[in-house]
């Protein structure tokens, strides 16, 4: 037993000997042939600072190099950043997070500021500040750090927008319908400070903004709920919200199977899709513009049939603030009963 763990010792000291003896002589690192450049730099609708780097031919193949990059801020030091595999690119590309964000915990209905940015090393930067990127391949047991890329230039932004938000402060609703109803059940009042999408009976395709609004029925002692249209100074406030859209067309990619069989808009799945890479431009627009080509036609139950629309909302960046979340929003205008044949 001694011989053997003397043994296991004596491997491992002559490896460090060996690998201590190979620096020592000064083994000739190979120059790498290629010089990375910065495609892109961007912030994630949280506020983190994601690039995407090019020119890397095979280097994400290979496994020394466990596809790490080094980068570098406004001439700081330079540190390890680690592939992003869950952002798509193309290929010989990578997406690097290179900055983490710090924001307040207190937060408006409208934004919440961002106090700093960190490197992986603790490097700090300020919101607003204009960055300079530079980045390498670094150095391993067998190859150079290559030549650095060109620096690029990005300005720090300094707030996150959270007025379409899943928390329960969030200025939009996503209900989606012709009445207040479904908004509140058993509230006396209806909250109107939050904004609402309702859409036309007379033309499901026509979709507003409103505000849940309640009146006193005296005669049986309830409250009418109903959505109000905006006022001046509302429509001021959605205006400068500065709201996009994208309409989804119908796509059996974004249906949730249920064990009845019935199906429903896998919404969660949308949200994830056009959040979780590269904001897209592709598709959205300042107005939404559902068209009878959009229409979903699905079946929840196997007793009823429905048709609908889908949609994404989300406020476009500013100078100052990161592009929001998406959120996904649909509702169901037609309701048809199905005779199911016993």
């Amino acid at each position: 037993m001694k011989k053997r763990v003397l043994s296991v010792f004596l491997t491992i000291e002559l490896v460090i000997c060996a690998v201590a003896t190979l620096s020592a002589c000064g083994i000739k690192l190979k120059d790498r042939e290629i010089t990375p450049t910065i495609e892109e730099i961007w912030q994630s609708h949280t506020g983190e600072v994601y690039v995407e780097v090019g020119n890397l031919g095979n280097y994400l193949q290979d496994k020394d190099a466990a596809q790490q990059l080094e980068f570098s801020v406004n001439g700081g030091n330079w540190y390890i950043c680690f592939y992003n595999n869950s952002i798509e690119t193309m290929p010989g590309n990578g997406i690097y997070n290179i900055l983490y964000q710090f924001y307040e915990e207190e937060y408006t209905n409208i934004y919440t500021n961002i106090t700093k940015y960190s490197t992986g090393d603790e490097q700090i930067f300020q919101p607003g500040t204009t960055i300079n990127v530079s980045v390498r391949t670094p150095k391993n047991y067998y190859y150079k750090a290559s030549a650095a890329s060109e620096q690029k230039t990005y300005t720090l932004k300094s707030k996150r927008q959270n007025a379409i938000s899943h928390s329960v402060a969030c200025l939009f609703s996503r209900d989606v319908d012709s009445s207040g109803v479904k908004l509140s059940h058993d509230a006396e009042t209806q909250d109107e400070k939050r904004f609402v999408f309702y859409y036309h009976k007379s033309n499901p395709r026509i979709v507003n903004i409103g505000v849940p609004a309640s009146d006193w029925d005296e005669s049986e002692k309830i409250y009418r709920h109903y959505i109000r249209e905006l006022t001046e100074e509302e429509k001021t406030t959605v205006a400068g919200l500065g709201l996009e859209y994208k309409v989804i067309p119908y796509n059996e990619r974004y249906l949730k199977n249920h064990d009845d069989g019935g199906k429903s808009v896998y919404g969660d799945l949308l949200e994830m899709e056009e959040n979780g890479g590269k904001p897209s431009v592709n598709g959205w627009t300042s107005m939404l513009n559902l068209q009878e080509s959009h229409v979903w036609e699905i079946m929840p139950n196997d007793a009823m049939r429905v048709k609908g629309f889908v949609f994404l909302v989300r406020q476009k960046a500013t100078k100052d603030a990161v592009q929001s979340q998406a959120i996904a929003f649909w509702y169901y205008y037609s309701h048809e009963i199905i005779d199911v044949i016993q």
